[in-house]
């Protein structure tokens, strides 16, 4: 995967945690594999692990469904955790 395909897929990614639209945001990284999702991951702002595949998915699901709950982007997402943990 191109690092622009990876950017279009996170703009699609985007759209729908801002929507609250879970079952899209899964349907979409789903099904790629680990090193696409990574990157769509990493290019809709989430932050992403190297943990084995069981770990990864187990952080990418909460992550996303984090950005759902709060209807936010990934990089505000990401950023809005950031601040509470800072608090």
């Amino acid at each position: 995967m191109t690092h622009a395909e990876a950017k279009a897929i996170a703009e699609i990614l985007n759209a729908a945690t801002r929507a609250g639209n879970l079952a899209t945001a899964y349907s979409i990284v789903g099904k790629l594999a680990k090193p696409d999702a990574q990157a769509v991951i990493l290019a809709a702002g989430h932050s992403t692990t190297t943990i084995r595949d069981k770990g990864f998915i187990a952080h990418l699901q909460a992550s996303i469904a984090g950005a759902c709950r709060a209807r936010l982007d990934g990089w505000t997402y990401t950023t809005e955790r950031k601040k509470g943990r800072e608090a």
